[in-house]
């Protein structure tokens, strides 16, 4: 059981990388209470009692614990360190008061890190830390701040640089966001680790990247590259004609900047199979009107046709269409319902063989083997 303050987890990341880390958390078996806190911890001589209410104030209730982790955030470690008493200017929140070279309001002593505004992350402080020795040797020591990561260690991995698409919204920033789910990633497939996705947000006028949020397993190790693009100003352009190695997970990163929505991808999918269906009505008016071998030919083109150009286009576009929440549930029904008549259907088809193929002779096997082939073949083209 998570007990949030807030109506939300991953307060700071995307909102949307935060929805999808919530609902694969739920699957996991974790169980959430937003918009609450508690209010104390008892202990009986069986286990621990969380009392629990409402942010908002209201009923309270009582939740049975073996183990309270408290973890509701840090605080800068400055008091007893006598810096009021040197003279070091300290803001409302207990941290150190600095310029934009690191120096606090007493002449030769410099903060970084933790005792500073901030996010609290070790390799944050690191790179003050390099910056501030830069600046007392006589050089121009500086950090971006606007590609510091963020990764939360957990299984998967959510890891975060730059801008989310809320902060991008509240500054009036006109932007495209690419995605690319972990589904239809070849090494996530094989791995089995297909949870999460990649996505991706750069500037709609200069193409600059401007924010990249993954989560998945390893996203912590993936982020790294759009770190290195965005220092450099980069844009989603220069990620895409990167070559990636295949089959990787950073693939996803590269995939994640089309920017081709899952909308028109949908219309890709459905156009090259629409003008099929005029021909299956033909057969089937030739077949009303008795042409039987006409309308015998004009059905069965109709449908290799069909299946053929649908397997083709799928192939192409199913990494797009499966952006699609629906579209994704329904894949992933159609694969368990296959995977079900497979099990049915498999024992039949080999019994079906065994009494065709006899003793590897006759008209039946040189067709089943022709079948076989024809098959292969088709796979093959695909």
């Amino acid at each position: 059981m998570v007990v949030e303050f807030l109506d939300r987890i991953l307060p700071g990341m995307d909102g949307e990388i935060a929805k999808q880390f919530q609902r694969i958390l739920e699957k996991q078996g974790f169980a959430f209470k937003l918009g609450s806190k508690v209010t104390g911890v008892e202990m009986n001589s069986k286990a621990l009692l969380a009392k629990i209410e409402p942010a908002s104030g209201g009923a309270a209730e009582t939740i049975e614990a073996d183990v309270v982790l408290v973890c509701i955030g840090r605080v800068p470690y400055t008091d007893g360190l006598g810096l009021k008493e040197a003279g070091v200017a300290l803001d409302a929140r207990g941290r150190v008061q600095i310029d934009s070279h690191f120096a606090t309001s007493l002449k030769g002593v410099y903060a970084i890190g933790d005792v500073v505004a901030g996010p609290m992350l070790a390799h944050k402080a690191e790179d003050e830390g390099v910056a501030v020795a830069e600046i007392i040797a006589g050089q121009a020591g500086h950090v971006n701040y606007d590609v510091i990561p963020g990764v939360v260690y957990t299984t998967p991995e959510v890891s975060s640089v730059g801008k989310t698409e809320e902060e991008l919204k509240q500054a009036g920033v006109a932007y495209t966001v690419g995605k690319f789910p972990f589904t239809a990633n070849g090494r996530s497939k094989v791995n089995q680790t297909t949870d999460g996705f990649v996505k991706i947000l750069a500037d709609a006028k200069t193409d600059r990247v401007l924010g990249v949020h993954i989560i998945g397993r390893e996203a912590g190790e993936m982020i790294h590259e759009a770190c290195v693009l965005m220092e450099f100003g980069g844009s989603a352009e220069d990620l895409a004609r990167t070559c990636h190695a295949h089959p990787t997970r950073s693939e996803a990163v590269k995939e994640a900047v089309d920017a081709l929505s899952p909308a028109m991808t949908l219309l890709v999918f459905a156009v090259p199979v629409v003008p099929l269906f005029p021909l299956k009505l033909v057969g089937l008016w030739l077949l009303a009107h008795e042409y039987w071998t006409g309308a015998f030919f004009t059905i069965v083109f109709g449908k290799l046709v069909g299946v053929g150009v649908t397997a083709f286009v799928f192939d192409v576009t199913r990494a797009k269409l499966l952006e699609m929440r629906w579209f994704e549930r329904i894949y992933a029904l159609v694969l368990r319902v296959r995977a079900k008549a497979a099990e049915l259907v498999d024992p039949i088809k080999r019994r079906i063989r065994e009494l065709i193929a006899g003793n590897g002779e006759g008209w039946s096997y040189r067709t089943l083997r022709m079948i076989q082939r024809f098959r292969k073949s088709v796979h093959q083209a695909r």
